[in-house]
């Protein structure tokens, strides 16, 4: 009682079932059993767990939903960033504005694949 799942311990992280990007913040998924753990692991590997983000953005964006399916890579000039790059990773966000504001816009994200810094 008490304790969390053993997986993962041995790097530190006993019980988390998935990490959130650096400089981030979000809720964590944290496994008390390790059948727990394992359940959930096998539900974020096959994308089920529907996550959604909100995010402030510069700009006012003119579409009230739409797809963004771009790819995405390391950037080339500076490779511990990610761009748009040709040949890159399918990388697909869903968005819908929830709320403008003079410069700004309010959009509610549904990634559809999990690239590394896909949501920045």
């Amino acid at each position: 009682s008490g304790n969390l799942s053993s997986v993962g311990a041995d790097n530190a992280r006993p019980g988390i079932v998935h990490r959130l990007d650096r400089n981030t913040t979000g809720a964590m998924v944290v496994a008390k059993t390790e059948g727990a753990h394992w359940h959930l692991y096998e539900q974020f590997a096959r994308r089920s767990p529907d996550k959604r983000y909100l995010a402030l953005v510069h700009g006012e964006v003119a579409q009230d939903a739409g797809l963004i399916d771009l790819p995405l890579g390391r950037h080339p000039y500076d490779p511990i960033k990610f761009a748009v790059v040709e040949g890159g990773k399918a990388s697909q966000t869903y968005f819908k504005v929830r709320e403008v504001y003079e410069g700004f816009t309010l959009v509610e994200l549904k990634l559809l694949t999990g690239r590394t810094h896909q949501i920045r």
